[in-house]
């Protein structure tokens, strides 16, 4: 049941224009690309757009390679439907239709946020379901698995258990209008993320309101924190064990391995049958891919395994040798940052600030993961040739080590508080220096694996362009979601990448103001003003930062195990 959302914005387009919507509307009303999710579940309007008509038309293109793929494979895609969201001038059309303004989202203004939701229980809500399943079957065929969220991080406008329910009756009531046989896949995060709505007497109105196995659930976050227990399994409705384990692709260490490996069979035990599967909701990859590892056989395996034996065995068949060394590197892990840590907004990658004990530090025993680096050391001095070839073994040493650098520096963050504390500017200045060297260090580790460039991520956005203009909006679009994700920060920092070239041109940058600041209040012997830093920030460090036209290194630079050996000697004191 994979995810297939690309290339519905054709289609919606030909819907709305059926319905009288004009161009110029739609297109103020589509984002970007690197916000399609957030527009598509509701929370977001207008950001990062407009969408060109080439790049609408190059999607659906894309879906059909990705459709005729999953299905070659044997696989059931799950499909968009209409999920309730509509342009504003809709209401203006159809001025009888019950159509309301939903609550704004994640800090961002009216502007971008706030939109339109026409109400299941309306007759213009089936229309409108017909005409885009109708179309959607045309171009795409069907697959008769349908997602729908039609809260996804939202408030309803109504409360009442009544509305919840014929809101659930709606939505299901128009898909089987035009198609018979469809299944409703609803994500289950809405249950989770606002518990003060969604109280269980409103889950179960919503949930009971189908009979059982017109509707799958994803439990969205089970690994860390299960939603089927509290709603005594969905109520018999069929769903599904996620692991989401991943924000917007936050780098560090941090897994649930030990939830993973119990939970799955727990589910399945004490679920009255309910749990249907396991699967992946992760917002990202490229981190941690021993949780995926662990997480997918457990789709197939009768017992928990030994987690140490299965480290052994997961280790060859990554690297594809076999390694005492990196074994019990990887084993070191498992009860500390594997064991249950959550990923967490990184203090490195945040707006600057003193006392932020609010942020993500190192959470866990900082022994285990010297003792990590200290076997990875012993592995690479008699690397064998196989070994020397693993670019996952690199990676994986790159990643491990970025940690250890970030460690490191979190230990002269709380250092250099002290010194502003003393009001000490001699010491101040001094500690300054090595802790962006700690950061040029760690740029300077990233650059040497393509998995943690920066440059990579924006070309492969740029070639998405078939035109000059979307070129410098895709860029555009590729920098905002990774640094200030909005016009104004409101999602500042979500995507908490440590990648080279964002660290020394963003991260940096911003720790090198912060500090200068600081600096000058100091020495003028005045109260350092975090408004006006920010603020200065936001105007010569971030804001510019989305628009540059700076070329990123896209290749690898440097040998990562050479790399590795010499931070190890340059840092032996923290070891």
């Amino acid at each position: 049941m994979p995810l297939a959302f690309v290339g519905q914005e054709a289609i919606t387009q030909k819907v709305f224009k059926l319905l009288g919507v004009s161009d110029a509307e739609l297109a103020d009303w589509f984002t970007g690309p690197a916000f399609l999710p957030w527009f598509r579940m509701g929370n977001l309007v207008r950001w990062g757009g407009p969408l060109s008509q080439q790049f609408i038309r190059q999607q659906v293109k894309l879906q059909h390679r990705i459709l005729s793929s999953m299905r070659a494979y044997g696989m059931t895609p799950v499909l968009p439907s209409f999920s309730g969201h509509v342009p504003a001038g809709l209401a203006q059309l159809y001025p009888k239709a019950n159509i309301t303004k939903l609550s704004l989202w994640s800090h961002f203004t009216s502007k971008y946020s706030g939109t339109y939701y026409l109400s299941p229980t309306d007759p213009l809500y089936n229309r409108i379901v017909e005409l885009f399943i109708q179309k959607y079957t045309e171009e795409f065929g069907t697959d008769h698995l349908y997602n729908i969220d039609p809260w996804n991080e939202m408030v309803p406008s109504q409360s009442s258990v009544d509305y919840i329910a014929n809101v659930s009756k709606g939505i299901m009531s128009s898909l089987r209008s035009i198609d018979p046989k469809a299944i409703w896949v609803l994500q289950g995060w809405m249950f989770s993320y606002n518990t003060t709505f969604w109280t269980t007497q409103r889950a179960k109105a919503f949930l009971t309101a189908l009979p059982k196995g017109d509707m799958i659930v994803l439990d969205l976050a089970a690994e860390e924190k299960p939603v089927y227990p509290k709603l005594n399994s969905y109520f018999g409705q069929p769903f599904i064990f996620c692991m989401l384990n991943n924000y917007g692709g936050r780098m560090g260490l941090y897994g649930h391995v030990r939830n993973i490996n119990q939970g799955v069979f727990i589910a399945r035990d004490n679920s009255g049958h309910a749990m249907i599967g396991t699967g992946l909701s992760m917002e990202a990859t490229g981190t941690n891919y021993i949780v995926y590892e662990l997480m997918n056989e457990m789709h197939y395996k009768k017992h928990p395994v030994v987690l140490y034996d299965w480290i052994g065995n997961y280790t060859l068949r990554r690297y594809g040798f076999s390694n005492r060394d990196i074994q019990m590197a990887w084993s070191s892990l498992v009860d500390t940052a594997y064991g249950s840590i959550s990923p967490s907004k990184e203090f490195l990658i945040a707006r600057p600030a003193w006392n932020m004990s609010s942020l993500a530090f190192l959470r866990y025993n900082r022994s285990s993961l010297v003792q990590c680096v200290n076997y990875i050391e012993r592995a690479l001095v008699n690397i064998s040739y196989i070994g020397y070839q693993s670019t996952l073994l690199r990676h994986d040493i790159v990643d491990i080590w970025r940690e250890m650098l970030y460690s490191i520096l979190s230990d002269k963050y709380f250092i250099l508080q002290k010194s502003v504390d003393g009001s000490n500017l001699t010491m101040f200045r001094e500690l300054t220096k090595p802790f962006l060297s700690v950061l040029d260090d760690m740029n300077t580790l990233m650059m040497s694996h393509h998995s943690f460039l920066l440059g990579n991520w924006v070309r492969s956005a740029e070639r998405l362009a078939l035109n000059i203009l979307d070129k410098y909006l895709f860029r555009f679009n590729s920098l905002n979601q990774v640094t200030l994700w909005g016009p104004n920060g409101e999602v500042s920092d979500y995507a908490g990448k440590q990648w080279a070239d964002l660290i020394e041109s963003y991260y940096k940058a911003r720790w090198s103001l912060f500090f200068k600041y600081n600096e000058i209040s100091m020495s003028q012997g005045v109260r350092f003003n975090q408004s006006i830093f920010l603020a200065d920030l936001y105007k010569y460090v971030e804001e510019p930062f989305s628009w540059t036209q700076q070329q990123f290194v896209t290749e690898p630079r440097g040998d990562s195990f050479s790399l590795a050996r010499q931070l190890h000697t340059k840092y032996r004191d923290y070891l």
